[in-house]
């Protein structure tokens, strides 16, 4: 996710469009893996904390974890729509789902899209770099295996 989102961010600022394609199958391709793992955190709910955190720790901890989840599953949806509706079909690595047209079908909505999109990319960077620094913190600070967990590492 964290090399789909840079590989955005760098293609659209120095305009190079033959990174597209991988950006868009990579992105669809993590699609499929975000809705599981939105079918996951639905039935299984959101990781508790390992110790007692302050109110405001807490609270920031649920807003990344549910700001994070809803980027995932946002940003190709608006991806998808943004691809589509201005006439750029549906393609996953050759796989062609919806056919490139000449024309946009609904540049409205594709503009609007677009927008959601870009703005699902900076609402996910800046969480990731929270969500980051959240685990450092636990890791280096409290000293506590929240981050061992988030890793799958076995705990002391």
């Amino acid at each position: 996710m964290i090399t789909v989102l840079i590989m955005g961010m760098y293609m659209v600022e120095n305009k190079v469009y033959s990174l597209y394609y991988w950006h868009r199958s990579l992105g669809l391709s993590l699609f499929i893996f975000a809705i599981y793992r939105l079918i996951l955190r639905v039935k299984e709910g959101l990781p508790k904390p390992k110790l007692s955190y302050t109110k405001i720790e807490k609270n920031l901890s649920r807003l990344v974890q549910i700001l994070l989840l809803a980027s995932t599953i946002l940003m190709p949806i608006s991806g998808i729509l943004m691809t589509t509706m201005n006439g750029f079909g549906l393609i996953l690595f050759d796989l062609v789902f919806v056919t490139p047209t000449p024309d946009p079908i609904n540049s409205m909505l594709g503009d609007l899209s677009k927008t959601i999109h870009v703005t699902c990319g900076w609402i996910m960077a800046g969480t990731l770099l929270l969500h980051v620094s959240g685990a450092m913190k636990h890791h280096i600070i409290d000293r506590d295996d929240t981050l061992k967990s988030m890793l799958k590492l076995k705990s002391n």
